[in-house]
């Protein structure tokens, strides 16, 4: 009854979140989108990570 509730489909995963005054259901990208606004905080105004990691392969491509 919840899922049909929310319009949430059968089988679709579902995260439940605890911030000690709270519960929170997210669903799968809901908490994806959440890390990733929490880890930016973190890496305000660095490189990229992704682009990083495509010039370390294409350096390691270009060594072999």
């Amino acid at each position: 009854s919840l899922r049909r509730a929310l319009k949430l489909p059968t089988g679709q995963d579902l995260l439940l979140a605890f911030d000690g005054e709270s519960i929170r259901l997210l669903t799968r990208a809901q908490g994806v989108a959440r890390a990733r606004d929490i880890a930016r905080k973190y890496v305000k105004g660095g490189p990229s990570m992704a682009d990083e990691l495509i010039a370390e392969r294409h350096a390691e491509a270009a060594r072999e």
